[in-house]
Formats: C-alpha cells, sequence, structure tokens
C-alpha cells in the first residue's frame, strides 16, 4: 500500500542499505549511489525508515532493528 513515491524512496533505501553493508563509501557517497540528490534528505528519509541514522546502521554491521 505504497504510492510511486513512496515506492521509490523504499527502493533507494533498500539501496543505500546495501551500500552501507558492502562498502566504506562515505554516507555522501552512499546518498548519491543510492540516487539521493541532497544528502540531509537522506539522512532524514533513511532514519525515517529504517529507525537508526546511516551510520549507526553502518556501525551496527548492517544489522536491521
Amino acid at each position: 500500500h505504497m504510492n510511486i513515491s513512496q515506492y521509490v524512496s523504499h527502493l533507494r533505501i533498500t539501496k543505500a542499505r546495501e551500500l552501507l553493508r558492502m562498502t566504506n563509501l562515505p554516507v555522501t557517497e552512499v546518498a548519491f549511489g543510492a540516487g539521493f540528490q541532497d544528502v540531509s534528505y537522506f539522512v532524514r528519509t533513511f532514519h525515517k525508515q529504517v529507525g537508526i541514522s546511516p551510520l549507526q546502521y553502518r556501525k551496527q554491521g548492517g544489522l536491521d532493528i
């Protein structure tokens, strides 16, 4: 039950999670690599969907909470 923009955002966050787990790219590069144009928006969106910041996610080894 998602609209198109929610679905695209979900796909981008899924890609970002993969990049955070599999690479050592800086968060800025992860944001751009996942299709976000604005790093602040990426961090807010990631936190909203995942429940923690991208850096916290990486520090936890990409484990979902």
